[in-house]
């Protein structure tokens, strides 16, 4: 669908990102390099989704190294975009698949391994982004995912409506996802608006708040 965008810090996307994916990694001989080029770099995008991009790309780059090997990823900003650099020490791409790898069907993998999002819906994001995803392999040496979003805000929505989509109240919600990170956004962002903001990771949490007190939450 359409991208959801909200200001986001890309470094601190990064860092939630690989730290979901940590234990993953560790457990397969990979390690995660993290550079940041500065301590913050904000830019308006739909978190799930460019989250989604990260997940792909990373693991795409495990399946590279199976005997494990390094990932690193640096950020920085450069000519006006935001640029998400992945590169993993694996078995590279070769040359005869560079052409088609954004293909819908094209999948690195073997029948049973169950085969992701693929990367052409990685590229569909990043351009619904007004974004460029680029890939550089070297069959044997490794691979370098670049991801380039806008800094500047995008004319995804002309400034004028964007000013009354802000809607702001004072209502009290009950948020419930069951992802820290998004929790944790919503809050952040609803509080800011105004509203009162009971966030909760878990559903039976969730119910057990709104059975207490049924009138206290708006919505």
């Amino acid at each position: 669908g359409m991208p959801q965008k909200t200001m986001c810090d890309v470094n601190e996307l990064v860092k939630e990102t690989a730290s979901n994916m940590e234990a993953t990694a560790i457990s397969n001989n990979m390690l995660f390099v993290l550079e940041f080029a500065e301590d913050k770099i904000e830019t308006e995008l739909d978190t799930s989704q460019i989250k989604q991009v990260l997940i792909n790309v990373i693991h795409n780059a495990f399946n590279a190294m199976q005997d494990g090997g390094v990932v690193e990823i640096r950020t920085l900003m450069y000519d006006g975009n935001v640029q998400i650099i992945i590169k993993d020490t694996g078995t590279g791409i070769p040359e005869e698949f560079m052409d088609i790898i954004f293909d819908p069907f094209y999948t690195t993998k073997n029948k049973g391994e169950g085969t992701g999002m693929g990367l052409s819906v990685v590229h569909g994001i990043v351009k619904s982004h007004a974004g460029t995803l680029t890939v550089d392999s070297t069959p044997g040496r490794g691979s370098v995912f670049k991801v380039f979003l806008p800094a500047i805000e995008s004319e995804w929505i002309p400034h004028t409506e964007s000013a009354d989509l802000m809607v702001t109240g004072n209502e009290s919600i009950l948020f419930v996802d069951d992802e820290p990170f998004q929790a944790d956004i919503a809050q952040k962002m609803l509080s800011r608006l105004g509203y009162r903001l009971t966030s909760c990771t878990s559903s039976v949490e969730a119910l057990e708040l709104f059975r207490q007190s049924p009138h206290k939450f708006d919505l």
